[in-house]
């Protein structure tokens, strides 16, 4: 897995710089064991980081970045690329609709444009539903299993 996360990043940043972008940004989620909707960020120059902060972007201090994300990170620095990534909070390490609407929606503050995020909220609002409807099921059951077990063994 390490192996591929390297070659992922370094064609991203070989492309980014043969073709002089300007910046690399990058988009992940960071699981988290509660529901949350803050955006952190990390930034490889002091002015990506001022950036992220007048847009309101938590910054990670410490800690580690993993995957393509982090990686492209650190390749950057050596291509002298400006990099920055955005890491909006995951309920867990399934994909969460309701989290890539925020961050969009961070993105589109810091590029100055309207990102409508719409689709994204709705698809929450029907994986949110549909986990509420299974977990109705999972208490049924065990409420069943549990007034069918005999009082004495």
């Amino acid at each position: 897995m390490g192996q591929i996360i390297h070659e992922i990043s370094k064609s991203i940043v070989d492309w980014s710089s043969e073709n002089n972008a300007d910046k690399i940004i990058s988009l992940a989620g960071v699981a988290m064991p509660f529901s949350g909707s803050r955006v952190y960020g990390a930034a490889n120059t002091d002015g990506l980081i001022k950036l992220l902060e007048s847009n309101g972007v938590e910054i990670l201090n410490e800690g580690a970045i993993g995957g393509v994300s982090g990686q492209i990170l650190l390749d950057a620095i050596t291509a002298k690329i400006p990099a920055f990534s955005l890491l909006a909070e995951t309920k867990g390490m399934n994909p969460d609709p309701r989290a890539s609407a925020e961050i969009l929606k961070v993105l589109g503050k810091i590029l100055n444009f309207d990102i409508d995020v719409t689709i994204l909220i709705e698809e929450a609002e029907n994986i949110e539903a549909q986990m509420e409807g299974l977990a109705r099921q999972t208490r049924e059951i065990k409420r069943k299993e549990i007034k069918e077990l005999p009082m004495f063994y």
